[in-house]
């Protein structure tokens, strides 16, 4: 019994091919995706991703930005 190959395979209907994107691993077959959801999701990945950092920055220059009001105890400076 041999064991079944790592990358799945598809068949393309005559006069299409089938490339692999390197960067996601996706195959498509022609203009139509085979991953469309892994796609889609590795795309809402992204934008939450960028998202947590813009808000994560917005927090930080707000903080540093508060630095000098909030005064602290005059001896220890």
């Amino acid at each position: 019994m041999s064991a079944p190959s790592e990358d799945p395979t598809a068949v393309p209907g005559p006069g299409r091919t089938v490339t692999r994107d390197r960067r996601t691993g996706a195959f498509s077959l022609g203009t139509n995706t085979l991953n469309a959801p892994l796609e889609a999701l590795d795309r809402d990945e992204l934008r939450r991703t960028r998202w947590f950092c813009y808000v994560s920055f917005t927090i930080s220059v707000v903080a540093g930005a508060a630095l000098p009001w909030l005064g602290g105890d005059p001896a220890a400076t």
